[in-house]
């Protein structure tokens, strides 16, 4: 006759302990374990109204196009997905991407050499310039900003002789004060419009593209809270405010 096993009160007590730890390892750990799938920008719905739109018609017929900036270009703080990457799935172009948070058109200067030879240059500089009070690492006046655009594009023509420009007029900063800027919130609006004016003009008469996204934002933080669009007061969240940032350029885009 077999002699069934039988569990003492202390094993069946310290059974029952092994697998409440057990299970309560696996609900604190197992989130960590199995990483999360990666966010993901969704393609952005291009409306009626936005076929025949100049940007996108330039994007999606160039064999190369670079884009250059600065944080927001760079995709700071949002896990590294730039203002144009909605606008990716229907890009067949080879695409590059010279940028970096902080930049200015004197730092973009500064790091010309870096830019490669492409078909088409998205450039959308000034952000900084207008919020960085300091002639050694800015543009302080729309005269200075200009001069700084005009020659960046003679350092990019000279190893791109054809290749065509829409420059995009420097950012918004949402209203949440800034620390390295002493002035205030209504002043360095008025800055960066003067600056996006003085870009337009230059535009025209260069003939190059321009976009303006300020007033689609704009009208979209008197809607919604910017929260819902920023990460901070500037730069965008990758779920609302990239999507936000990469419809404003082409609407902007006249």
């Amino acid at each position: 006759m077999k002699k069934h096993f039988q569990f003492s009160e202390k094993e069946i007590l310290l059974l029952t302990f092994f697998c409440v730890a057990l299970v309560l390892f696996l609900f604190v750990m197992l989130p960590h374990l199995v990483p999360n799938p990666a966010p993901k920008v969704p393609a952005l719905e291009i409306s009626d109204d936005l076929k025949d739109n100049a940007l996108l018609h330039e994007l999606t017929s160039a064999s190369s196009v670079c884009f250059v900036g600065d944080s927001v270009t760079y995709g700071v703080l949002n896990g590294g997905f730039p203002w144009y990457d909605p606008l990716l799935p229907y890009i067949t172009a080879k695409v590059e991407n010279v940028s970096l948070g902080g930049w200015t058109t004197r730092y973009l200067l500064a790091e010309s050499g870096t830019i490669p030879s492409c078909e088409l240059y998205v450039i959308a500089i000034g952000t900084n310039d207008v919020l960085v009070n300091d002639p050694v690492r800015s543009a302080t006046t729309e005269e200075d900003y200009i001069s700084n655009i005009v020659e960046l594009k003679s350092r990019i023509c000279a190893i791109s002789p054809d290749a065509k420009f829409v420059f995009i007029a420097p950012w918004i900063a949402g209203n949440g004060g800034d620390s390295f800027s002493p002035e205030e919130f209504a002043e360095l609006k008025k800055k960066r419009d003067s600056y996006a004016a003085a870009l337009s003009d230059l535009c025209i008469s260069e003939k190059d593209l321009f976009s303006d996204p300020a007033p689609f934002i704009e009208e979209r933080f008197e809607e919604e809270s910017q929260d819902h669009y920023l990460l901070d007061w500037i730069h965008p969240n990758y779920k609302y405010g990239v999507p936000l940032y990469c419809e404003a350029a082409l609407r902007g885009c006249k």
